[in-house]
Parts: C-alpha cells; structure tokens; sequence
C-alpha cells in the first residue's frame, strides 16, 4: 500500500515539476568584466580566451574596458569605484578581471572558469549591478535578465518538496 501511495506521489511531484518553467533550471548569465591596456599582451589574451568560452557558453556576458587614454576616463573611473567595492587596493597590474563576489588580477585562466562556474550555479550581482547598488549613474544599465524569475522558481521549488516531504511523513506515520 505504501509503495502504491509512494508512487502517486512521485509522479504527481514528476508531473508537477514538468510544468516549472525551464528558467528555473537553466544557468544564471554571468556578467564578465575585464579592465585592461591596449598595450597589454596579458589582456589581449583574456579577452581572445573569454572570446572562445563565449563561442561555448551563450550565458556569459563579456566586456572588456580599455583604461588608456583620455577618452577612457568613464572606464578609469568605473574600475576605481568596483577595485574599493571589491577591496582591491593598490593594484597597478592589469588585466584585472571582475566576476561575481571576485576580482581575479592577470591571466589565472583556472580562477575565471571557476567564478563563471559559481556565478552560473549561484545568484551573484554582476560588477553592473555593484556600480548601481554604490549609487553611480553609468551609462548602458543591461541588469542581466532572470534573476528574480529563477528566485521564486526555485522557492517554489523548495516549497512544493517540503509540502511533499512532509505529505510522506504523515502517511508513513499512519501506517
């Protein structure tokens, strides 16, 4: 009889879960930020190696900031205000890439792919929503797109396994 019951359950938490948008499972976007010198060998290959990650990954969103020139005073500016929102100091070495919660500084190709990694399994805040949340006005606000929707899907998620979990418990005391 338990075994019976056990199985309706399952398939009605199957049926259920079938129906849960496709967002709710799908990888977070990741906003991937890199500060660098049009002199730099090291930051032209970042970016040549973010360029070859996006041809295999269509969640990451790739920038790169050029710091050298007067014209580039907005992007010296951004990457001031983001290295003391990541507690970066005295950093004169570029490129330094902005991640999630992580800044990493030079071509430390493994630390990238495990910030992209954690940021597309995890809800992190994007260099961009960082600069916002510290009360600057930048021009080009993409927040990227999702967030909220894979939020409540998945505490609707943990709500409807908790509410089944618990439907199992008082059967199997009953029994």
């Amino acid at each position: 009889m338990i075994k019976k019951v056990m199985k309706k359950i399952f398939l009605a938490a199957l049926l259920i879960l079938s129906f849960l948008p496709s967002a709710v499972f799908a990888q977070n976007k990741v906003q991937v930020w890199e500060f660098g010198l049009a002199t730099c060998v090291h930051c032209k290959q970042v970016k040549e190696y973010m360029a070859e990650k996006i041809k295999q990954n269509q969640n990451i969103d790739f920038q790169y900031f050029e710091m050298l020139g007067a014209e580039n005073q907005e992007n010296r500016n951004k990457f001031q205000v983001l290295a003391d929102i990541y507690g970066l100091s005295d950093n004169n070495s570029v490129p330094v890439i902005f991640i999630g919660d992580k800044f990493i500084i030079g071509e430390d190709y493994s630390a990238i792919d495990i910030a992209i990694d954690y940021c597309q399994n995890k809800i992190c805040q994007s260099p961009e929503e960082k600069l916002a949340s510290a009360g600057e006005n930048w021009k080009n606000k993409n927040l990227p797109e999702g967030k909220k929707e894979q939020t409540v899907g998945l505490i609707f998620l943990t709500l409807l396994l908790i509410i089944v979990a618990v439907f199992i418990m008082k059967i199997i005391k009953k029994k």
